[in-house]
C-alpha cells in the first residue's frame, strides 16, 4: 500500500518535460564519440575520415540546439529567473567556444604527418573530454534548474507550445539527425509515445519516413517491441 501511494503521488506530480528526450539523444550521440575516440587509429585515414564525418555532425547538431535554446528558452528564463538566464547564458558560452575549438582542431588533422597526429590527436582527446564533462553539467542544469523555473510559473500546456514552435523551426534534414539519436536513446515507452503523435499528426509520409528511420537505427528486438506498441504490424 505505502509503495502504491508513492508511486500514485509521483505520477500525479510529473510535468511536462521540454528537455528530456533530445537531451537523451545528446548524450547517447556523446558518449558515441566519446568510445569511438578512445579506440580510434588516428592513423589510419579511413577511420580518421569517418570519425571526423560523425563528430562534425553532432557538432553542427549542437550548434544549431544552441541557436533553438537561444530563440525559444533563454527569453523566458530572462523575465523569470534573470540570475539563472545569466548563468546559462555563461555555459551555452563556454561550451560552445570549446565546441568551435574542437571543430577547428579536427578539420587539419589529414593534413599533419602521422607523428603529428598523435601529438594533435591527444590535445584534441583532452579537448573532448573537458567539453563532454562541461556539457553534461550544463545538460543538468537545464533539466532540474531551468525547468523547476519554468513548472513554478508556466503550466503543461504553455510548455507543449514552446516545445512545439521550437521543433518547428527545426528543417527536416536536421530533424532526422535528431531522430537518429533520440530514438536508440529511448525506452520502448517513449519511443511509442512519440511516434504515436506523429502518427496521429504528421502527414502519412513523414510518419513512414520517421519508422523507415527507426527501423534503421534500432536493434531488431526494439524495432519489434516499437512496431507492436504503434499496432502497425
Amino acid at each position: 500500500m505505502i509503495y502504491t501511494n508513492l508511486l500514485s503521488r509521483i505520477i500525479t506530480e510529473l510535468r511536462y518535460e521540454l528537455f528530456t528526450a533530445v537531451h537523451k539523444g545528446l548524450r547517447y550521440e556523446l558518449g558515441n564519440i566519446s568510445s569511438a575516440a578512445s579506440s580510434l587509429n588516428v592513423e589510419d585515414d579511413v577511420s580518421l575520415a569517418e570519425f571526423t564525418r560523425v563528430f562534425q555532425t553532432l557538432s553542427r547538431v549542437l550548434h544549431s540546439h544552441a541557436e533553438h535554446e537561444d530563440s525559444f528558452v533563454q527569453p523566458i528564463v530572462d523575465k523569470l529567473a534573470p540570475a539563472l538566464s545569466e548563468r546559462l547564458e555563461e555555459e551555452h558560452t563556454s561550451t560552445e567556444e570549446i565546441l568551435v575549438g574542437l571543430d577547428d582542431a579536427i578539420a587539419i588533422l589529414p593534413q599533419l604527418s602521422k607523428e603529428e597526429r598523435q601529438v594533435a590527436w591527444n590535445n584534441w582527446s583532452k579537448n573532448y573530454n573537458r567539453f563532454f564533462a562541461q556539457y553534461l553539467n550544463h545538460l543538468q542544469t537545464e533539466e532540474v534548474e531551468v525547468m523547476e523555473v519554468l513548472w513554478q510559473h508556466m503550466t503543461d500546456e504553455e510548455l507543449d507550445e514552446v516545445s512545439v514552435k521550437l521543433r518547428s523551426s527545426i528543417p527536416p534534414e536536421e530533424m532526422a539527425v535528431y531522430l537518429s539519436y533520440m530514438l536508440p536513446a529511448m525506452n520502448v515507452y517513449e519511443r511509442v509515445g512519440m511516434l504515436s503523435q506523429m502518427q496521429k499528426f504528421a502527414p502519412p509520409e513523414a510518419f513512414r519516413g520517421v519508422c523507415e528511420l527507426a527501423k534503421n537505427v534500432l536493434a531488431e528486438k526494439d524495432w519489434t517491441e516499437l512496431e507492436q506498441g504503434l499496432s502497425i504490424a
